[in-house]
Formats: structure tokens, C-alpha cells, sequence
């Protein structure tokens, strides 16, 4: 099974790098391929396309929580995310699963900030010790599939 950790971000900008800053510990922890991405256009589909299981790992802005979910979820969900990105992610990626069948499965990691200015803090530090703690976890061979699900809520708060 082909894995890719994918963290989307600005890497100048502190708070937004956090999604490269955990891509990059996880795939070097599980030995799984890595793409780091500026921006959530429609390149994240071809990279999916690419690969059997993806965490995708962003920021986003007004939570204060790390918050997880599958992309299987997306299809019937109408959430839309504040970020920085043209496009937001959770739109592409519904746009991804109307478009292709062989999509990977994936899960997305989002670091909630409540705003990007300044320099990381330590909370913000220790949500990134969190994030990098899910993601290696989801990465890892008992948790190559999406949890099955009953609720129609696309997110869970807090750690797995």
C-alpha cells in the first residue's frame, strides 16, 4: 500500500507551516512518502490520485482544537474551513471525490490557530507535538482505514 503524508502551508509564515513542520516528523518517523504544498489547489488531487492512504495535514484558522476526519465524510458534509488558501481544502477535496473513483482513502489533520500573526507560542507548539502524535498515529498499519462512522458530523475534536 503506497502512503503519503501531505503537509499544506507557508513555510514564512510560522503558525502556517505547521502543516509541513508535522509532515515532515511523520514521514521520517514511518518511512512514508512526503509532499509539502503551498496551497490547496487542485495539485492535492493528483497527489491523491498517486497513492492508496493519505493524511493531509493544514492549519486552520478559529479553532483551537486539532480536529480529524475522513474523506469518505466530505461527500454529504457542508463545511467549509476559514484558511488563507484560495480554495479551501475541504472544497477541493469534495471536488476530488466527485470527480475520481480511485481517489485514496485519506484523513485530514487540521492544527486549529485562532489567528496566524506572531511567532508559535508554546500551546501552539505542543498542538504541533499533538498533531505530529495523530498523524504518525494514523500512519501507522493498524490504522491504514477510515474509521467507520454513523454520524454525519465530519469532524471530532480533540486526540484520537
Amino acid at each position: 500500500m503506497k502512503r503519503v503524508v501531505i503537509g499544506i502551508g507557508n513555510p514564512n509564515v510560522p503558525k502556517d507551516s505547521a502543516g509541513w513542520i508535522v509532515a515532515e516528523e511523520a514521514a521520517k518517523v514511518c518511512g512514508v512518502d512526503k509532499v509539502l504544498l503551498s496551497t490547496t489547489s487542485f495539485e492535492i488531487l493528483d497527489v491523491l490520485l498517486e497513492y492508496d492512504y493519505a493524511v493531509i495535514v493544514d492549519t486552520v484558522v478559529g479553532e483551537d482544537d486539532i480536529l480529524v476526519f475522513d474523506l469518505e465524510e466530505l461527500g454529504n458534509a457542508e463545511v467549509t474551513l476559514k484558511t488563507t488558501h484560495s480554495l479551501d481544502l475541504l472544497t477541493t477535496l469534495k471536488i476530488g471525490l466527485e470527480l475520481f473513483d480511485d481517489i485514496a482513502q485519506a484523513k485530514i489533520v487540521l492544527i486549529g490557530v485562532k489567528d496566524l500573526n506572531g511567532e508559535m507560542d508554546d500551546d501552539f507548539k505542543k498542538s504541533l507535538r499533538e498533531a505530529s502524535r495523530v498523524v504518525i498515529t494514523l500512519l501507522s498499519a493498524k490504522n491504514l482505514y477510515p474509521c467507520q462512522s454513523n454520524s454525519h458530523s465530519a469532524m471530532m475534536k480533540g486526540p484520537l
